[in-house]
Parts: structure tokens; C-alpha cells; sequence
């Protein structure tokens, strides 16, 4: 059987539920400056998270060093509770501030009426991405 080789990527966002739009309008340029500095490639999408709608970022990654430098921004900088990673075999990870992670299943992509009925996704390129078994 032939393994598919998934993309490696980030999705994070800046966004936090307690401060305002103006200052999360502010943290989400603040992100997708400190991703270029890393030399990486922001892609802007929708993510809604627990329900919540909010800017996030789709970042392709290659290295684990890369990996770890994201996590840092997101935990260290921004201040955030978890990013998702989708490692390359598919597999779609929350990984959280206090050092630990959770698979939550595959990061695949849907229907608009899948995705809102699930709650949680991410629309990136006019394509709606939710994780499921």
C-alpha cells in the first residue's frame, strides 16, 4: 500500500476572547511579522474555535525546529492556549502551552454544511477543513 505524504502545517491564530477587536486586529499583524522573521509563510484564513470566530494563519512547515520556534510564538509571545499542527502522515494534533498534546484525529476537508454543524473548522481558500476520526 502506498503512503501519502501529508503537508506539514501550523494553524494558529493571535486572536484572544478578552480584548477587543482593534487589539486583536493588532496581535494578528504582530503574528504574521514574527512568522516571516522565522522565515515562514503566513496564509491568512477564517478558523472558528470553540465556537469563536477568529483570524488565523495556515503555515507550512518542514522542520521541527520551525515546528518548535511556532509554538514558542503562539505560547511565549501571544499568549495562546493551543495551535493545531497536521504532522505528515495526516494526523491532527492540538498541541497545548503547558508542553502537551492531543490527537484529535485527521484534518480533512468538507462541506460548508459539515463544517458549520461541527462547529469548529478552518476556512482556508474557499475550502472549509474540519478534524475528524
Amino acid at each position: 500500500m502506498r503512503q501519502v505524504n501529508y503537508k506539514q502545517v501550523v494553524i494558529m491564530s493571535a486572536h484572544r476572547s478578552k480584548i477587543d477587536p482593534v487589539a486583536n486586529h493588532a496581535a494578528s499583524m504582530e503574528l504574521e511579522k514574527h512568522v516571516k522573521v522565522l522565515g515562514l509563510v503566513p496564509h491568512e484564513a477564517i478558523g472558528v474555535y470553540k465556537g469563536k470566530p477568529e483570524v488565523s494563519y495556515v503555515i507550512p512547515v518542514s522542520t521541527n525546529e520551525e515546528i518548535l520556534n511556532l509554538k514558542w510564538l503562539a505560547f511565549m509571545i501571544l499568549k495562546q492556549d493551543s495551535v493545531l499542527y497536521q504532522d505528515d502522515r495526516g494526523h491532527a494534533w492540538l498541541c497545548y502551552h503547558n508542553k502537551t498534546k492531543e490527537l484529535i484525529g485527521n484534518l480533512r476537508a468538507t462541506t460548508k454544511k459539515q463544517a458549520l454543524a461541527q462547529g469548529d473548522y478552518t476556512l482556508f481558500n474557499d475550502v472549509y477543513y474540519t478534524v475528524g476520526a
